[in-house]
C-alpha cells in the first residue's frame, strides 16, 4: 500500500468520526433548544400571571377608594382607571387558554388541570365583578354606608377566593417551568458528557494514527537526511536503507541510484577540471606569449613613428605616418582589450581611485569624439549638466575608458547623421549618479541581439558590419568595468534608426583642494646634462626607440644588448636608472637583476625598471619579487615613462623646470600683466596657463577679444531679437570659449548657460539673462581699453613661404579647430601670421587668423578648405 493510500485511509477515518460526532452534537443542541423554548413559554405565562395578580389587586383598591373619596373629579379618575384595569383582566383571562398551547405538558391530565384552574378563576372573577359593580352603584346612589358594608363583607370574601384561585394557577405554572428547566439541564449534562467522551475518543484515535504514520515517515526521512549529509560531506559510497515498499521506499531507492550517478559524474568532472586547468594554463601562456610577441614589434612601430613625427616630412609622407600610427594604435587597442579581458576574467582588475576634474575629462572625450565624427562626416553634439561637481572621486582612466568606448562604438557603427554625448546628474533611491548617455542615428540593434550585446567576442549583425574591425571585446570589458565601479549600463535601440546607451556611475564628490595640490597633470621631467641611464634590450629597434624617447627628457642613454653586457657596463659606470627588458635569450631580465643585486654596493639600490611586452595580470608583482623596482609595459607610453623618471631619478638629477622657465621668460609684458591683474573677473594666471605660459600669446588673445567683442555682442543681440537660436548658440559658444581662454571663468559660465538655453529654445531664459551677460563682457572690454594693451606692438616682417608650407600649417590649424583645441589653434594662427605667399593669399590668411582668434571654428574650417583647394590648384 502506498504512503498516499495510507494517509487517505487514516484521515478518512478521522473525518468520519468527526462527522458522526458533529451530527450527534447538532441533534442534542436541537433538543436543548426546544426545551429552552418551552421553559421560556412557562416563564412567559408566569410573568403574565404576576401581572394578573397585580391588576386584580389594583381593581380591589380602586373599589375601596371609590367608596372613600368624595371629590367628584377624583371619583371620575378612579372610575376611569378601574375600567382600564378591569379591561386588561378580562382580556388576559379570556385569552389564557390560548397560552396553554405554547407550553409543553407532561401529560393530558396536567393540561386538563391547567384548563380547570383557569376556568375556576374566570368564574370567581365573574362573581367578584358582580359585587364590584354593585358597590359602584351603591356609592353612586350616595349609599356609602351600604357600599362600605358590602366591601367589608361579601365582596372581601369573593376577592379572597379569586386571589386564592389565581395564586393556585401561579403555583401550577411555576411547577411546570421548574420541571421543564430540570429536563433541559439533564439533557445538557448528558450532551456535555457525550461530547467529552467523543472528543477523547477522536483525539486518541488521531494521536494513534498520526503517531504511527509519522513514525514510519520519520524513519524514512531521517535515513534520507543521513544519506544527504554524508553526500554533502563528500562521501559518495553511502547508501540509504529501505524500510517499506511504499513511496518512501521508492524514494530511498532512487536516492541510491542518484548518488551512484553523482559519483560517476564527479569522476568525469574531475577529469574535465584537470583538462580545463590545463587549457587555462595554455590560455595564460598564449596570452603572455602573444602579448610579448606582438607588443615587441608594436613597440618598434609606434615608437619609431612617434620619433619620426618630429622630422620634417612632406604631406604624402606625413599622411603615411599618420596611417601607420592609426593602424598601430588600433592593433594595440585590440591587444589591450584582450589583456583587460584576461585581468577581469581572473578577478585581478584593480581600480585606482583619485580626485579628478570631470569637466576637463569630459572635454577631452568630446574633442576625440568631435574629431572622429568629423572624419566620417557625422554631426557630433555634446552637453554637460552644470549640477555635476567639477571634481569627482573615482578611477578617472577607467571612467574615461568606458565612456570613450561607448562613444567610439556609436561613431563606428553610424554611417551618416549624428552622435550625441551628454552627462547629467540624476537621483535614485540609493543615491546620486552621473548619467553618461550616447545617442546615435546608426544601424541600431535587433531585439533578439540585445541579450547578447555585452557578451565576449560578440559582434552583432556580422554581415552588415563585416567591414568594421574589432575583436568584439569592447562592450564586454566596458560592462565588467562599470560593474566593478558600482555602476550600470542600459541600452534602448530601434533597428535601422539608432541606439542610446546610458551609463550610470555613482557620484562621489572629490576634494578640489587635493586636486589642486596633486595637479591635473605631471610636468615633463627634464634631466640635467650628464644624467646616466642604461637601457638593456636584445632588440636593436627597441633600443633605438627607447634612446629616442629618453632624448626628449634630455637623457643620452647607454645601451646593452644582453644581461651580461649590462653587468659589464655596471662594472665600468654608475647609473641613475636601469631600464631592463624582461624576455631576452640566454639570460632574461629577472636573472640579470638577481646578478646585479648580488654585485653589492650601489648595484643593490640602483632603480631597475622592467620593460616588458608581457603585460598580463600579475607580472608587476613578479617583477617586484625578482628585485626590480618598477614596470613599464611596451609599447612605451610617454606619460608612464615620465612618471617613472619623476619617481626614480634623484632630485639633483632633475632640472628645475619652473626656474628655467622664469629665467627664460619674456618680461616685456610684465607691466601689462600687473595692470590686467587689477581687472575684476579676469584670472591672469589661468589665462597664461591656457596660453601655454606664453605671455605674448596671452596678450595677443586679449587684443583679439577686445577688437572682436563689439561685433560679437551686436550679433548676439540681433540673433536674440530674430530668435535665430542656431546662430545665437554658435556665437555664444564662441564667446564662452574666448572668455574661458583669457581666464574670465564666470563670464564663460554665463555664456555656456545661455548656449545651452538657446539649444533648448528657452527664449524666456535667454531674454532674461542675455543683456546682463553682454554688459559683463563689455565691462571687461572697457577695462582692457584702459590698460596699456592699447599700445599695438610692431609687427615683425613676414617670411616668404611656399604653398606647401602654408598648406601644411593650414592642415594643422584645421585639425586643431576640429578637435576644438584653442591653444593649439592660436599657436598655429600666430605662426601663419608670420608667413606670406602673395597678396591674395595673405588677405585670406588674415581672415582665417581673425576667425580663429574669434573662435569661429566652423567658418575657419570652411575658409581653410577653400584656401587649400586654391593653393593646391
Amino acid at each position: 500500500m502506498s504512503t498516499k493510500t495510507k494517509l487517505i485511509l487514516s484521515f478518512t477515518t478521522i473525518v468520519l468520526l468527526n462527522i458522526s460526532f458533529g451530527l450527534y452534537v447538532v441533534r442534542s443542541l436541537s433538543g436543548i433548544n426546544e426545551r429552552v423554548a418551552f421553559s421560556n413559554a412557562w416563564a412567559g405565562v408566569l410573568s403574565d400571571l404576576s401581572d394578573l395578580v397585580m391588576n386584580i389587586s389594583a381593581s380591589r383598591r380602586y373599589d375601596i377608594n371609590y367608596v372613600l373619596v368624595s371629590d367628584p373629579q377624583k371619583l371620575k379618575n378612579i372610575l376611569t382607571a378601574r375600567e382600564s384595569v378591569n379591561k386588561h383582566i378580562e382580556e388576559y383571562i379570556n385569552n389564557y387558554k390560548s397560552y396553554i398551547f405554547t407550553v409543553e405538558y407532561d401529560s393530558e391530565d396536567q393540561k386538563q388541570q391547567d384548563i380547570d384552574a383557569i376556568s375556576e378563576v374566570i368564574g370567581r372573577w365573574r362573581g367578584y365583578g358582580v359585587l364590584s359593580e354593585k358597590i359602584i352603584g351603591l356609592r353612586d346612589a350616595n349609599r356609602t354606608g351600604d357600599a362600605a358594608e358590602l366591601i367589608e363583607g361579601e365582596s372581601m370574601d369573593a376577592y379572597a377566593a379569586l386571589e386564592s384561585g389565581v395564586r393556585s394557577l401561579v403555583y401550577f405554572n411555576k411547577a411546570g417551568s421548574e420541571a421543564e428547566t430540570k429536563t433541559s439541564s439533564e439533557i445538557y449534562g448528558t450532551t456535555i458528557e457525550m461530547t467529552i467522551f467523543m472528543l477523547a475518543l477522536i483525539s486518541a484515535l488521531s494521536v494513534v494514527i498520526t503517531t504511527v504514520m509519522s513514525r514510519n515517515i520519520k524513519i524514512s526521512i531521517d535515513e534520507l537526511l543521513r544519506v544527504s549529509r554524508s553526500v554533502a560531506e563528500g562521501d559518495l559510497s553511502v547508501r540509504a536503507k529501505i524500510f517499506s515498499n511504499d513511496d518512501l521506499g521508492a524514494l530511498a531507492s532512487q536516492y541510491n541510484i542518484t548518488i551512484a550517478n553523482i559519483k560517476s559524474l564527479v569522476l568525469n568532472l574531475e577529469e574535465s577540471k584537470k583538462e580545463a586547468m590545463l587549457a587555462n594554463q595554455a590560455k595564460s601562456q598564449f596570452l603572455a606569449s602573444m602579448s610579448h610577441e606582438i607588443r615587441t614589434p608594436m613597440n618598434a612601430i609606434l615608437g619609431m613613428s612617434e620619433l619620426m613625427d618630429a622630422d620634417n616630412l612632406n604631406d604624402e609622407q606625413r599622411s603615411y605616418l599618420y596611417d601607420i600610427q592609426k593602424a598601430g594604435r588600433s592593433l594595440l587597442q585590440i591587444i589591450n582589450d584582450i589583456l583587460d579581458f584576461s585581468k577581469i576574467e581572473a578577478g585581478k582588475m584593480e581600480m585606482i581611485v583619485t580626485d579628478f576634474n570631470l569637466t576637463k575629462a569630459f572635454d577631452n572625450i568630446c574633442s576625440i569624439g568631435n574629431y572622429l565624427a568629423s572624419t566620417k562626416g557625422l554631426k557630433f553634439t555634446h552637453s554637460f549638466d552644470e549640477n555635476i561637481p567639477d571634481v569627482l572621486r573615482g578611477d578617472e582612466v577607467r571612467i574615461c575608458q568606458v565612456v570613450t568606448n561607448i562613444m567610439n562604438n556609436a561613431i563606428k557603427y553610424t554611417r551618416d547623421g549624428y552622435v550625441d554625448l551628454s552627462a547629467r546628474r540624476v537621483s535614485r533611491t540609493d543615491g546620486e549618479y552621473v548619467a553618461f548617455a550616447v545617442s546615435d542615428s546608426g544601424i541600431g540593434i535587433k531585439d533578439e541581439d540585445l541579450p547578447k550585446l555585452f557578451g565576449a567576442f560578440e559582434q552583432l549583425d556580422r554581415e552588415k558590419n563585416r567591414y568594421i574591425a574589432g575583436a568584439g571585446l569592447g562592450l564586454s570589458i566596458t560592462k565588467n568595468l562599470i560593474d566593478i565601479m558600482g555602476g550600470s549600463i542600459s541600452v534602448e535601440s530601434e533597428y535601422g534608426k539608432g541606439s542610446t546607451f546610458t551609463i550610470l556611475m555613482p557620484l562621489a564628490e572629490g576634494d578640489p583642494a587635493a586636486l589642486k595640490e596633486g595637479g591635473a597633470g605631471r610636468p615633463a621631467v627634464i634631466a640635467v646634462p650628464g644624467t646616466s641611464v642604461l637601457v638593456v634590450d636584445d632588440n636593436s629597434v627597441n633600443l633605438t626607440v627607447a634612446k629616442g624617447i629618453l632624448a626628449r627628457h634630455n637623457i643620452d642613454a647607454d645601451t646593452a644588448a644582453s644581461g651580461l653586457e649590462a653587468i659589464e657596463a655596471l662594472r665600468e659606470k654608475k647609473y641613475e636608472i636601469i631600464f631592463m627588458d624582461h624576455m631576452m635569450p640566454h639570460m632574461d631580465g629577472m636573472e640579470a637583476t638577481a646578478l646585479i643585486r648580488a654585485m653589492g654596493g650601489v648595484c643593490e639600490t640602483v632603480p631597475i625598471v622592467a620593460l616588458s611586452a608581457n603585460a598580463v595580470s600579475g607580472m608587476m608583482e613578479t617583477f617586484i619579487k625578482s628585485g626590480m623596482n618598477d614596470f613599464i609595459p611596451k609599447p612605451i607610453e610617454g606619460d608612464k615613462l615620465n612618471a617613472v623618471l619623476a619617481r626614480w631619478l634623484p632630485p639633483e638629477k632633475i632640472a628645475d623646470v619652473e626656474e628655467s622657465e622664469k629665467r627664460g621668460a619674456d618680461t616685456q609684458h610684465d607691466e601689462l600683466l600687473r595692470e590686467l591683474r587689477r581687472i575684476d573677473g579676469l584670472d591672469v594666471e589661468l589665462g597664461l596657463k591656457y596660453s601655454g605660459g606664453q605671455s605674448s600669446m596671452y596678450v595677443e588673445v586679449l587684443r583679439q577679444l577686445r577688437d572682436t567683442l563689439a561685433g560679437s555682442i551686436e550679433d548676439v543681440r540681433s540673433f536674440l531679437a530674430d530668435e535665430s537660436w542656431g546662430d545665437y548658440s554658435i556665437r555664444m559658444h564662441a564667446l564662452k570659449s574666448a572668455f574661458a581662454s583669457v581666464g574670465a571663468e564666470e563670464i564663460s559660465k554665463s555664456a555656456y548657460e545661455l548656449e545651452i538655453a538657446s539649444k533648448e529654445r528657452n527664449a524666456e531664459l535667454c531674454n532674461e539673462k542675455t543683456e546682463a551677460a553682454c554688459r559683463s563682457m563689455l565691462a571687461v572690454r572697457d577695462a582692457l581699453l584702459e590698460t596699456s594693451l592699447s599700445s599695438e606692438p610692431e609687427k615683425d616682417a613676414k617670411t616668404q613661404a611656399d604653398a606647401g608650407r602654408i598648406i601644411e600649417l593650414l592642415g594643422d590649424l584645421r585639425r586643431s579647430c576640429v578637435s576644438c583645441s584653442s591653444n593649439e589653434a592660436n599657436a598655429v594662427a600666430s605662426e601663419l601670421e608670420g608667413v606670406a605667399l602673395d597678396e591674395k593669399t595673405e588677405g585670406i590668411l588674415e581672415d582665417v587668423i581673425q576667425l580663429t582668434r574669434s573662435y569661429d571654428y566652423e567658418d575657419v574650417i570652411e575658409k581653410i578648405d577653400e584656401l587649400i583647394t586654391n593653393l593646391e590648384g
